[in-house]
């Protein structure tokens, strides 16, 4: 009894909590440009490329009390026979203006998909992706923004690397870390 009574009254005080915050939901689309670096190790050698793409992000979220953004992004990354698919939760810290500008800074921590096809070498895996952004919102307005960012990422993706289906001892792919220019328009209702 004591418990249900202790729910209870959880529920209640944190229903009405989140009524008293002030909530603006929204959805987002633009093109990410992004440049992923990563290290291809066999036995004791190893090189370092980077790839880039521009590829199509889509975001979902909500802005509570004026200052505070948490979001839902999904991006795929294809490029020279790499393909990243990367789902991250977001947060930013709005600096609030006296104007239509709207500068913040955040953190990002999500899931990567990857594999990379190179001739008859494949890698496939998932890893965590976690970093920073900072960027700047534009209200055109009252429910249409425009939002630029610069996003840095690292990321625990390791791959074996396999020829034929078959793994090859003592060789593996890690994506390194990845920049990302983000720019975009998002719509609040």
């Amino acid at each position: 009894m004591k418990k249900s009574l202790l729910v209870a009254t959880l529920l209640l005080v944190g229903s009405t909590s989140v009524m008293a915050l002030d909530t603006e939901w929204f959805v987002g689309i633009g093109a990410d440009r992004t440049t992923a670096e990563g290290t291809t190790t066999v036995g004791t050698s190893s090189s370092t490329g980077s790839s880039k793409d521009t590829s199509a992000k889509i975001v979902a979220g909500t802005i509570l009390n004026k200052n505070h953004r948490v979001s839902l992004s999904y991006s795929k990354f294809d490029a020279d026979g790499a393909e990243f698919k990367t789902t991250s939760l977001n947060y930013d810290y709005l600096f609030t203006m006296e104007s239509k500008f709207t500068p913040f800074i955040g953190l990002h921590y999500g899931i990567t998909d990857g594999s990379i096809v190179d001739g008859t070498a494949t890698m496939d895996d998932k890893g965590a992706v976690y970093g920073a952004q900072v960027g700047a919102l534009y209200a055109i307005t009252n429910n249409i923004e425009f939002e630029a960012n610069l996003a840095y990422s690292k990321s625990n993706f390791d791959s074996d690397i396999q020829v034929n289906g078959v793994t090859v001892a003592n060789a593996k792919y890690e994506l390194d870390k990845s920049t990302s220019l983000y720019v975009g328009f998002n719509y609040k209702f």
